[in-house]
């Protein structure tokens, strides 16, 4: 089963939309280029369930099982205070 996301080029101020053909072809293209471009699910055709390596890559989680991208560093979460 194939997947397609949109991906926002952040500096030429453009989307393209780019179907991979496995779960592991579009972790690999997130994980090189996922500093430079913006990542969207398409709505009306989300990843498979069974694509966790993408899911995974499109949303880090730090130790605390949060997002990575909000994660404040050691000691932002109560418990670790």
């Amino acid at each position: 089963m194939s997947a397609t996301l949109e991906i926002h080029l952040c500096a030429e101020r453009r989307s393209i939309r780019v179907k991979f053909d496995t779960d592991a072809v579009a972790a690999a293209y997130v994980a090189a280029n996922g500093h430079r471009f913006a990542y969207f699910e398409l709505p009306d055709a989300p990843l498979p369930d069974d694509w966790t390596t993408t899911i995974a890559a499109l949303n880090p989680q730090c130790e605390h099982g949060l997002s990575a991208q909000l994660c404040a560093g050691p000691g932002h979460y109560p418990a670790d205070m």
